[in-house]
């Protein structure tokens, strides 16, 4: 009966249908409380606006999936928080759980201590930006190459990994726009908090700035689209419209944010122009023009895989092949398509 009602509630979210799909699986959780029924019902109070419970959810499915040693649950669920924290506005804690979510993606020990949450000055700011961060994460071009044509690991974890890399870029960006002593930078959060009996009242809701009709990039660090429904005495509009909390709101006369080095097939990105509503799992080979090429990759003989590395890196992607035999005994050219110029890659 919990199933049914949980797989109910969950199909209710996915086709828009919150409330309905919160109250179902609510009725679920009563029975069994399933970190991933409260990781799902998180997702749903997010587009609700209910921020306040879809922390609480996503650290009470923290707490159980910890204290049943479920790794992957305890992933899925810091990344919920630094989502739930960067919507309340508490960008530097956002940060510090996107970061324990790429600790454990890294294997890091669920209980290791790594001091993120202690990378503060002597007023209680946190120093971590977010140049130094896009830096540390920068690839070679082989390794980025060998990601985009699929060898990169499971689908699942690049998902993650990608999602942990991008909160954290958009939490540290939102807070270096805020004044230094600000509650954005400062760090309240623990590792695993132990949540209260009862959530907090339903009414406690993050007020959202009104959005802003911004062009997102089709590329968003291959995390999907979340987006908050709009408000019932307001028309709807056509398209889903993320709202932002004040620091990050921008306008197209804002200034600028330098783009950083990235290691996503689509190339650098501005984060500034990046929806906030990006952390919703599909998949990600949909409408993916790399995906023919990963199936290549993927099924080909370790002979076939280093034929094409060393054509795909060598020509800056405009040859592809598949024999080792022809590939070790040539050099590749840049073969840019006609009317254009090849540009060196730094």
């Amino acid at each position: 009966m919990s199933n049914r009602l949980a797989n109910d509630g969950i199909d209710l979210v996915k086709a828009g249908k919150y409330a309905e799909g919160i109250e179902k699986i609510t009725q679920a959780l009563k029975d069994h409380p399933a970190p991933l029924w409260l990781l799902e019902r998180s997702k749903a109070y997010l587009r609700t606006q209910e921020i306040d419970l879809a922390l609480y959810d996503a650290e009470k499915a923290l707490s159980i999936a910890f204290n049943r040693g479920n790794r992957p649950l305890m992933t899925e669920a810091q990344l919920r928080r630094a989502i739930a924290l960067y919507r309340l506005g508490r960008f530097a804690d956002a940060d510090v759980c996107a970061t324990w979510t790429a600790n454990l993606l890294k294997g890091a020990r669920a209980t290791e201590d790594d001091g993120q949450q202690n990378k503060v000055d002597k007023d209680g700011d946190y120093i971590v930006t977010s140049q130094e961060v896009a830096e540390a994460n920068k690839v070679s071009k082989e390794d980025g190459m060998a990601t985009a044509l699929g060898g990169g690991g499971n689908t699942k974890e690049k998902s993650l990994k990608n999602q942990a890399y991008t909160w954290r870029i958009q939490a540290l960006n939102a807070m270096e726009k805020t004044p230094a002593g600000s509650p954005g930078r400062k760090v309240t959060v623990v590792k695993y908090p132990t949540p209260s009996a009862t959530p907090p009242a339903a009414s406690a809701k993050k007020a959202p700035d009104a959005p802003k009709k911004t062009e997102t990039p089709p590329a968003t660090a291959k995390a999907s689209t979340e987006s908050a429904p709009a408000k019932a005495a307001s028309p709807a509009p056509a398209k889903p419209v993320a709202q932002h909390p004040k620091p990050v709101a921008s306008s197209s006369a804002a200034t600028t944010k330098p783009v950083y080095p990235t290691s996503s097939k689509s190339g650098p990105k501005n984060w500034d122009l990046i929806a906030a509503e990006a952390d919703d799992e599909e998949d990600e080979s949909k409408n993916d023009p790399n995906a023919f090429f990963q199936k290549i990759y993927n099924g080909a003989d370790p002979d076939s895989q280093r034929a094409m590395m060393k054509s795909f890196v060598e020509s800056n992607g405009t040859a592809l092949s598949t024999s080792w035999a022809d590939a070790s005994q040539k050099n590749y050219q840049t073969q840019p398509p006609d009317g254009m110029e090849p540009k060196k890659w730094d």
